[in-house]
């Protein structure tokens, strides 16, 4: 079965009426079926293009009618050549050497072995640097070294150990109205 053409260069207004095929998967990939090249025949969802359109004129070096317009070419996947080169970043074919693979996946584990430690890190992070403000804000310091101790460890901190003194929790002056979660759990 014959690729549709107007399909595959804009949309077919017949949709289900139309004896040609219309095959998105063939509309994106513009390598010709050898099978259906050499016999006239293949089977309907084969994802190569069954038109020798595409073959007749190089539509890579005439430059887009659309895309001088004001609204621009909207279609996807135009095989026209286009001034934004991002619009034609689908039509060059990158094949990924075996290093390049394993590079990946070996950056992707190592993401994932890291993750958790990050959050941590970065936890602490905060506190050495809200440690620096506890001389003027001790309650607000004694609130974010409770917070971060109960989101690291919530199960394991709470009747056993704190990592963090809480010396300057029993005050509860100039706090604005607003209780710390020491005051809270009191209640």
């Amino acid at each position: 079965m014959e690729d549709c053409y107007y399909f595959l260069y804009s949309s077919c207004s017949r949709n289900g009426s139309c004896v040609y095929r219309h095959s998105q998967v063939a509309k994106e990939n513009p390598v010709l079926c050898k099978n259906w090249d050499n016999k006239g025949i293949c089977f309907k969802d084969c994802p190569f293009r069954h038109s020798r359109y595409h073959l007749s004129k190089n539509r890579k070096d005439i430059l887009c009618y659309w895309e001088s317009q004001p609204e621009g070419c909207t279609k996807e996947f135009c095989e026209f050549r286009h001034l934004n080169l991002y619009k034609d970043s689908w039509k060059d074919v990158r094949v990924k050497s075996l290093e390049e693979i394993r590079q990946e996946k070996i950056e992707r584990q190592n993401l994932l072995k890291n993750a958790g430690k990050n959050n941590y890190e970065l936890s602490f992070e905060k506190l050495k640097i809200s440690e620096s403000m506890s001389a003027s804000q001790p309650n607000i310091l004694s609130q974010f070294k409770s917070e971060t101790t109960n989101s690291l460890f919530p199960e394991e901190n709470k009747n056993k150990f704190s990592f963090f003194d809480r010396k300057d929790t029993k005050s509860t002056e100039n706090l604005f109205g607003y209780n710390t979660h020491e005051n809270v759990r009191k209640c």
